[in-house]
């Protein structure tokens, strides 16, 4: 009690010592208060930190797991997998380096339903494996024990060591698209990989503003941020422990330091930091609260489905849920329409409706400039943004007072735009916010991306396989159909293939107009008919119905009865005709096996049916016909006729289309036969290509043309071009460059003189089949062309890499611009696309000056066509040349 009285006296006598112990207490308990505050703040970063990579994560594998399933729940790649043996040629078409390119797939791997390689490419490169195991002995290990345990996996997917280090890996079952037993059978695989090296952490890091993103084999210390790394079987620990640092921002010391001071000055000060402290951690609760919901939204919106029939519903959701966490009163989604030069409205939640609303973007250049250079802007008050530019009074007619808008931003290229509206009051928006909203931007950009794809392979699919005048399939499509009925056990086929007459009187009355329409109600009709299998349009006036397993009592009825069909009078805007239709048939297996077999045969019997004129309606027969008969005197006749002089070299120039200057011309091949008269070239081509006798016909063309072209240049002293047509056999032939070289050297021409051309239909496959000549050729100087160009539905992959100088666009397309919208489209796009590539660009079928001036005002400077001139004798071609004056 002594000493009790002793230190209270003391603290009575001198309260200077009260008051300096309340001081220090005070000072120590900011002291502890600070570093819970700092330890809380950390505790919230590393939490925040981690819920966010592993979002990240997660996202980059759901995106390589859709990019997998894209590929391989495909009915084309199940085909042509799991047949007899795998399409190799197919696979390297569709499974190409394009994954590497644009979506970083290092390893792309293909197994056979007994887990045999395929197929393989390493970094869009392809490479062999004869062994699974030789590729990923862990993955092997892992896939064959999941089979053992789950037969009816069908998807794997986590992070595999390998050779490389760490990868990101997903395989999928290649199965049918509507095959609800898929798991329950053999299917084969199809494997991606994504490497996670340097590269990858830094690019990580860049992207959730993080630093030293590494992958450890132990657990970090703890404090750390950390992600467990798993592998492919969840059951085994962690491949790994992936690791980072973050950057605080706007931590506690930088405000508690200036307080901490103060208290050395006055006692008070203690409280109000002890206040500042206070509100300072329920601003970081705030903060860590908002981030956390945004993380969640985000990863929310990364799960969705947003493809197909969800496009809309992702959309809508997309703007609710960034509504809903920023509690903001209006959020919108637009979507940028480059044909039209128009913003439009996509989705909207809050409390306006502007769904269907739109804003003419080439009215507001500089916003969408800046936009699209700074990827987010923001305003806190509209009215005061002078960068809003005439926006700024569109913004406040719609009532927004602050805004944040976020580009969506497609593969460099701004595809629309997601707007955060305030309503009530110009508003603050803090720094992650902003981030939030650019998050939910680049989520939008991936489904524009998977959507905008989704559209493309559609139109290419339409493209190669259907007819855009009628709709039906083509004869690719057609074949690739029917072949597969053939397989079918017991099938029986009868393939009609009709031929509509009359449809240029139709388009000399009612104009080209006319005849398209005739060709539409054909091709209804076909459609409407019942019991067919497929009905397809060749090409020009020619249609296949292909009827299937019809009894042979009844073939005859059937067809005369859609033979009468179709003849009925199609009523046109100018007018009624009443089509004349001739038929060929053929019937599998009695006739033939294979489609390509069908067709031909089809076409004897349309021949004999059109020679003959007994019968509208004729059936195949294996012995020779009439069409048959003179086809063998063609094909006989043709190597005397080649002796005697009765092939002719015609030309027809092809002009600068400014100055109306001869560049060149065509060497166009004429038979003129002294019995027959004129035999055309579609007639004894296709004869010489069967009987081998191209080869004899090409080498007289390439010499008579160079000949002739030596002695023109002579004569006027000009640069001359002359174009030969050359058929694939030619082109297969490896004699054939060394053949071109000799005659080029004979008549001392310059290889520039001299073009080759193919046509669009044969290009990708002389690409694949006789590469080496078409480089030989390019590299000896001759230029290359494709004619016909538009027809052939070339790949624009293919087209890039093939040694071509120049595009011929094929004269159905110019036949009616500018008049059709369609073909002036197409023709502007294919005038853009040579361009691009580098290419000359040749309008072929020129005939009238509004056809001239649309190619020049498009930027096509070469054509050839009646317009100048028809095709003429090598005597009037020399003519032409000295008179030195334009082609009229």
């Amino acid at each position: 009690m002594k000493t009790e009285r002793g230190w209270r006296g003391t603290l009575y006598q001198h309260p200077i010592l009260l008051i300096a112990g309340l001081f220090l207490a005070g000072l120590a308990l900011v002291a502890l208060g600070v570093l819970y505050v700092n330890q809380h703040e950390e505790r919230s970063f590393v939490t925040f930190s981690e819920h966010l990579m592993q979002t990240f994560v997660e996202q980059e594998s759901h995106e390589l797991e859709k990019i997998d399933r894209d590929y391989a729940v495909w009915d084309d790649f199940f085909e042509h997998l799991h047949g007899e043996t795998a399409d190799q040629a197919w696979l390297e078409k569709n499974i190409t380096e394009s994954l590497y390119r644009n979506f970083e797939v290092v390893d792309a791997l293909v197994l056979s339903a007994g887990l045999h390689p395929v197929y393989a490419l390493h970094r869009g490169e392809p490479t062999r494996f004869n062994r699974l195991e030789d590729w990923n002995k862990e993955f092997a290990s892992v896939l064959t024990r999941k089979l053992a345990l789950q037969p009816n996996v069908t998807t794997l997917s986590g992070v595999v060591r390998s050779q490389q280090g760490l990868q990101m890996l997903v395989a999928e079952r290649v199965r049918p698209e509507h095959d609800a037993d898929a798991g329950k059978q053999r299917y084969g695989w199809l494997i991606l990989a994504r490497n996670l090296d340097p590269s990858w952490f830094e690019e990580t890091g860049r992207l959730l503003s993080v630093n030293d993103v590494t992958i450890n084999p132990q657990p970090p210390r703890d404090g750390l941020p950390r992600y467990a790394v798993m592998g492919l079987d969840l059951d085994q620990p962690p491949v790994g422990w992936m690791t980072w640092r973050v950057n605080r921002i706007n931590g506690s010391y930088n405000t508690l330091y200036p307080l901490l001071s103060g208290l050395l000055v006055l006692f008070l000060i203690v409280l109000l930091l002890a206040r500042s402290v206070l509100k300072m951690h329920r601003w970081q609760l705030d903060v860590h609260g908002r981030m956390l919901r945004q993380s969640e939204t985000l990863r929310h919106l990364a799960h969705l489905p947003h493809g197909g029939e969800n496009e809309n519903s992702y959309f809508l959701e997309v703007a609710n849920a960034v509504q809903r966490t920023l509690n903001i009163a209006r959020v919108t989604l637009w979507r940028n329409d480059t044909s039209h030069g128009l913003l439009q409205c996509v989705a909207t939640s809050g409390e306006a409706d502007v769904l269907d609303a739109s804003i003419d973007a080439r009215l507001h250049g500089d916003y969408f400039r800046l936009l699209n250079e700074r990827r987010i802007l923001v305003a806190t008050d509209v009215a005061k943004q002078p960068w809003l530019g005439s926006l700024a009074e569109n913004w406040c007619l719609h009532g927004v007072k602050s805004m944040i808008d976020a580009a969506v931003t497609v593969r460099g290229r701004l595809s629309g735009v997601l707007c955060v509206e305030g309503v009530d009051h110009a508003q603050e928006w803090t720094q992650d916010q902003i981030s939030f909203v650019s998050s939910a931007a680049d989520l939008v950009a991936v489904a524009y991306e998977s959507a905008e794809r989704r559209r493309t392979e559609a139109a290419l699919h339409r493209q190669q396989f259907y007819d855009v005048l009628t709709g039906l399939p083509n004869q690719l499509r057609l074949g690739q159909l029917v072949q597969q009925q053939l397989l079918v056990p017991g099938c029986r086929l009868v393939y009609a293939l009709w031929s509509v007459s009359g449809l240029r009187d139709v388009n000399d009355a009612m104009g080209r107009a006319g005849g398209d329409q005739v060709l539409q109600e054909i091709a209804r009709r076909l459609e409407q008919t019942l019991g067919e299998f497929v009905a397809a349009r060749l090409a020009g006036n020619r249609f296949v119905l292909v009827l299937l397993n019809v009894p042979a009592p009844q073939v005859s009825e059937s067809l005369e009865r859609i033979h009468y069909r179709l003849r009925e009078p199609i009523t046109l805007e100018n007018g009624v005709t009443v089509p004349q239709v001739t038929c060929g048939v053929s019937l599998a297996p009695q006739d033939a096996l294979t489609a390509d077999e069908l067709l031909r045969h089809a076409e004897f019997a349309l021949e004999a049916a059109r020679s003959r004129n007994e019968a509208p309606i004729e059936f195949y027969a294996p012995e020779p016909n009439a069409v048959a008969r003179e086809h063998y005197q063609l094909a006989g006749a043709m190597p005397a006729a080649l002796l005697r002089g009765e092939f002719e070299l015609y030309f027809q120039p092809f002009v600068d289309l400014n100055s109306r200057r001869v560049l060149g011309a065509e060497a166009l091949l004429r038979w003129f036969h002294p019995e027959k008269g004129q035999i055309t070239p579609q007639q004894f081509i296709t004869i010489a290509e069967e009987t081998g006798q191209i080869h004899a016909l090409g080498r007289f063309v390439l010499e008579e043309a160079c000949r002739k072209l030596r002695c023109w240049i002579e004569k006027t002293g000009k640069p001359l071009v002359v174009a030969v047509n050359a058929s694939p056999l030619q082109l297969r032939d490896p004699a054939f460059p060394a053949f071109v070289q000799q005659v080029l050297n004979e008549q001392n021409l310059p290889p520039d003189a001299l073009e080759i051309e193919i046509t669009e239909s044969m290009s990708i496959e002389l690409f694949e089949q006789a590469p080496e000549a078409l480089r030989r050729l390019r590299e000896m100087g001759i230029r290359l062309s494709i004619d016909d160009f538009g027809t052939g539905y070339s790949s624009l992959s293919y087209l890039r890499r093939m040694p071509v100088n120049k595009l011929k666009i094929d004269k159905s397309f110019i036949e009616h611009v500018p008049g059709q919208q369609q073909d002036a489209d197409l023709a502007r796009m294919i005038i853009s696309l040579g361009r691009i590539l580098g290419m000359e660009v040749v309008g072929e079928g020129i005939e009238n000056e509004e056809q001239l001036q649309f190619l020049q005002l498009h930027g096509c400077h070469i054509g050839q066509g009646y317009l100048f001139s028809r095709p003429v004798s090598a005597v009037t071609f020399g003519a032409i040349l000295e008179r030195g004056l334009p082609v009229a």
